[in-house]
């Protein structure tokens, strides 16, 4: 998979009365600014197939923040890991083991980590 285009991302909107000349709601344009000139990254509709509205902002605010996002998260991993290693290093017995209450938070360490490699996984990167 190649790389995501580069952030920031934005969202702009366009009213959907003026491209079709039906109230029909709004698109959420999410917007990326590829040299000198903004590239269309997706566009949320505000209408389902049988023209109700709903609101989508949310969800255009979410994918614009998604580069963001996957930054912070792939900067938390590093800490996080770190972190674990520290205290195990720290913890650990001469014979390698630790008490019930530093394995219980690297199992929480752990698992963290797991649900951040699965989602940076999700968005085609490598942790």
């Amino acid at each position: 998979m190649s790389a995501h285009t580069p952030g920031p991302w934005e969202v702009m909107t366009i009213d959907d009365e003026i491209r079709y000349n039906l109230p029909r709601g709004t698109i959420y344009c999410v917007m990326a600014k590829i040299g000198k000139y903004p590239a269309t990254i997706c566009s949320v509709e505000e209408y389902n197939e049988v023209n109700e509205a709903i609101d989508r902002s949310a969800d255009a605010r979410l994918i614009a923040a998604s580069p963001d996002l996957y930054a912070a998260l792939v900067n938390a991993r590093s800490f996080i890991a770190t972190d674990r290693a520290s205290l195990v290093e720290c913890c650990a017995g001469p014979d390698g083991e630790v008490d019930e209450y530093d394995a219980s938070a690297i199992a929480t360490y752990d698992e963290l980590l797991a649900q951040i490699d699965a989602a940076i996984s999700k968005a085609g990167g490598k942790t």
